[in-house]
């Protein structure tokens, strides 16, 4: 490892061994700070608690402003490094990583680009860091004037970076006397939870208590039903606080604190489900996976309602037997209440669950029960690949062509490509399951890299949905609000009819996409983002879905003054307002993101799985690996909206998209039929959907992807510039570009520079967009021009913020 730069305490201090107490040094990696690493001195006193893979508290620049680092390497003090800043605390008693997850860190940090402080902040669980924050203060002169106009919107102990005024008129504030400005240490939000357990220390009442008294009738409660939390009791008995002091000072009772869990499943209860009996084809996929002798990577590859599920669940059941834990990897949007049911169901309490919904809190148990061993299965999102599970058996991600496992922010590693990373280094097999594999996977798979399972057919040999186009060409939409066709309408009122359940999907929220003046043909936009703003009927708002501005509808045309506005396009929102005027016996709900905060998902899905509703409006929420057994119908209102997505996988995720919401229908007993309109009946990704053909998909795209040069015949890393000055950018993208172009004709790199050019979407949240796209058909060569650009970049891009996305899933 290379040496670590000594956290100084000014130019020209003498050497250790003139002035530092210290024999030994802590290399720590800082969060949110320098990209390098730095060294502390340990304390005499700290040197036992100090180890690899614990937090540390330490000072750091001119103002000696405290954060958390960790630790990733001690060593004796060199007596040519300079003189050394003291650690200033150790903040856990255990450490938080090892030796391997620390080597799964230094790989993304290298591999994607990132600070290794960043990486290891994303790896923990979140609310952990405790850090100085700047906040001002009033002076007693600043609260005796705090009428003053200039003190307007201040307030006590406000952090500077959400003052409403810049810093220099703050600055200004403080040469009058009427605020200060200051460091100050922040809590963590993530803390353990504790309770009083109250037990009974001996077998009879003490003399003393009173029979029948409050404090006997703890006592007796006690006796009887065992030790008991202090709230508990409370509950069971009002009062009972002062009756256990009277208990405990007659040493009748004892009182001991103990580490309580929240529940991640808020009271959810688990009802046990006996594992069916396997198909020919699962327990040929179970028997490959279990056999594997170390790490082996596995495609399942599997149509929709294939039981790809339930080859997992049997897999871990087996990891279990043998002593060892399982992880599985799901979509943040597919990690719904009943997927997670359905390991918990298996498995029970042995379940762990980690994804965005959970509060800090709450992570932060399920993360320290992980580490315990007393949850041997975590199903989660992309950042559970870093729970610290021990004997790692297996490792599965399911719907691995899912986008949403690429981080879209620093570090933006992909936890598919880790998973299979982690299982290397652990000897672990990883499954990837899909029925609609990304290329990169399918490549892989068939270059021997993945050994690929087929489930080939649904279970109970059930039929694949018939799928049938309506050319909007050719069809009239009869309620053209609601892109809604009469077929359409005809087969979902015959599935009604039936007592049968239907699914329309349309990728578009709110009530309409925009809001439109018919005199000048503007649509209102958001003031910070180059976007229209979506109209949301329910609210009588207009919405910003990049940066979540909102505003009031508007009187007038903010360009042209006129009266003449009007919504124009249709949402989620909408085609459930029509389609219950046009079906009025109908029960119609709506999946999107507006109707499924907190527990509204998990309401929404029983009310349709307890066939309470009968039409399921919904964005691709609807598609993501939900079973109901009455769904025989499935409407996709614009077959062909994400074809025109200016990015090179556009035909993937459309193909994908399609054949995942299609896979709704249809799964049970009853035979499914699916119809999507389309203007583009002929469009090769559309067509392959309607035949349930991969293959040919995978025909056609690689041969457009293989002649450009793109993934996964070849390698891209997207550099996405943005900043408040439109010039500042521009300037800034242009010299980014040209001393990519010098390095590669310097160093003799194969890799082509394509732009700078504006984002798709100049402008989010007040900042002008550029990129930068890196491109060669060796990987090599990009991630060497790579590193060689890191070190100029803050240089010559200033204040410029510039983002590294290699192997980006998106080119927006």
């Amino acid at each position: 490892m290379s040496a670590a730069p000594a956290a100084q305490v000014q130019p020209g201090a003498a050497s250790p061994s003139e002035t530092t107490p210290f024999a030994r040094e802590a290399v720590v990696a800082v969060p949110r700070g320098p990209r390098g690493q730095l060294s502390y001195g340990i304390p005499t006193d700290l040197e036992t608690r100090v180890e690899v893979g614990r937090r540390v508290l330490v000072p750091l620049g001119k103002a000696n402003r405290r954060i958390t680092a960790y630790v990733i390497d001690i060593r004796d003090v060199s007596a040519t490094d300079f003189a050394l800043k003291a650690v200033l605390d150790v903040l856990d008693e255990r450490t938080l990583f090892d030796r391997e997850m620390l080597s799964l860190f230094r790989f993304i940090a290298d591999y994607y680009c990132a600070a290794l402080g960043d990486v290891i902040r994303g790896g923990l669980p979140g609310g952990l860091n405790v850090q100085d924050a700047r906040r001002l203060r009033l002076t007693d002169a600043g609260k005796a004037a705090i009428t003053d106009p200039r003190l307007a919107g201040l307030e006590d102990g406000m952090k500077v970076d959400a003052a409403p005024i810049t810093l220099r008129r703050l600055l200004h504030l403080v040469d009058d006397g009427l605020i200060t400005i200051a460091y100050e240490l922040e809590r963590p939000t993530a803390v353990a939870r504790y309770a009083s357990i109250i037990t009974a220390a001996v077998p009879e009442l003490p003399d003393g208590i009173r029979a029948g008294g409050l404090p006997a009738q703890a006592f007796a409660l006690l006796l009887a039903e065992g030790p008991m939390e202090s709230s508990e009791l409370s509950a069971r008995l009002p009062g009972a606080t002062a009756a256990v002091r009277r208990l405990a000072a007659v040493g009748a009772v004892t009182i001991d604190k103990k580490q309580v869990f929240r529940d991640p499943w808020h009271g959810a209860e688990v009802h046990a489900h006996p594992p069916p009996v396997l198909t020919a084809a699962q327990a040929r996929a179970v028997k490959a996976i279990t056999n594997a002798n170390g790490y082996e990577g596995f495609l399942l590859f599997g149509v929709t309602g294939s039981g790809k599920t339930e080859v997992y669940l049997e897999s871990l059941r087996i990891a279990l037997e043998r002593g060892q834990t399982g992880l599985v990897l799901v979509p943040e949007i597919a990690l719904t209440p009943q997927l997670a049911g359905r390991f918990r169901a298996r498995f029970g309490d042995d379940v762990a669950v980690l994804h965005s919904a959970l509060s800090d809190g709450e992570r932060l148990d399920q993360w320290e029960l992980i580490r315990r061993g007393q949850r041997r299965i975590v199903v989660g999102a992309r950042s559970a690949l870093f729970a610290p599970l021990p004997r790692l058996g297996i490792i599965v991600v399911d719907e691995e062509h899912e986008g949403s496992f690429k981080q879209d922010e620093t570090p933006r590693y992909h936890a598919r490509d880790l998973a299979l990373y982690r299982g290397r280094q652990l000897g672990c097999p990883v499954v990837l399951g899909s029925a609609t594999p990304s290329l990169e996977t399918w490549v892989n798979s068939e270059k021997g890299r993945l050994t690929r399972l087929d489930l080939p057919g649904r279970v109970g040999d059930r039929d694949m949905p018939e799928v049938e186009f309506i050319d909007v060409g050719e069809v009239a939409y009869a309620w053209p609000e609601a892109l809604l066709t009469a077929p359409l309408v005809k087969a979902l009122e015959e599935t009604v009819a039936r007592g049968e359940q239907a699914i329309l999907f349309l990728n578009r929220r709110g009530y309409a996409p925009s809001f439109t003046c018919r005199a000048c043909e503007s649509a209102v936009e958001c003031p910070s983002c180059t976007i229209g703003l979506t109209f949301h009927r329910r609210l009588r708002r207009l919405a910003c879905h990049l940066c979540g501005f909102q505003t009031r509808l508007p009187e007038r045309c903010p360009k042209c003054q006129s009266h003449l506005l009007e919504h124009e396009g249709t949402g989620t929102e909408q085609v459930e307002a029509v389609l219950t005027r046009v079906l009025p016996s109908a029960r119609i709900g709506r999946m999107d993101r507006d109707t499924t905060r907190g527990d509204a998902l998990t309401e929404l899905l029983d009310a349709f799985r307890n066939h309470e509703i009968d039409i399921l409006v919904g964005t691709q929420m609807v598609a993501k690996g939900h079973d109901f057994p009455k769904v025989t119908l499935v409407g996709v209102l614009q077959g062909e909206h994400s074809l025109g997505v200016p990015d090179f996988r556009a035909a993937e995720r459309t193909f994908q998209l399609m054949t995942q919401v299609a896979g709704r229908a249809g799964r049970h007993d009853r035979p499914g039929r699916v119809l999507i309109q389309t203007s583009q009946t002929e469009h090769y990704a559309l067509k392959a959907a309607q035949n349930h053909d991969f293959l040919a998909f995978v025909a056609e795209e690689s041969r457009r992807r293989r002649r450009l040069g793109n993934p996964p015949f070849g390698y891209i890393v997207l550099l996405r510039l943005d900043a408040l000055d439109p010039k500042d950018v521009s300037d800034a993208a242009g010299l980014v570009a040209r001393t990519a172009r010098n390095i590669a004709t310097d160093v003799a790199l194969d890799v082509a520079i394509v732009g700078p050019s504006l984002a798709p979407i100049e402008r989010i949240r007040g900042r002008t967009r550029y990129l930068v796209l890196l491109k060669s058909a060796h990987r090599n060569d990009l991630h060497a021009l790579l590193h060689h650009l890191v070190g100029p970049l803050s240089e010559i891009t200033g204040d410029v913020k510039v983002h590294i996305d290699v192997d980006p899933q998106s080119l927006s």
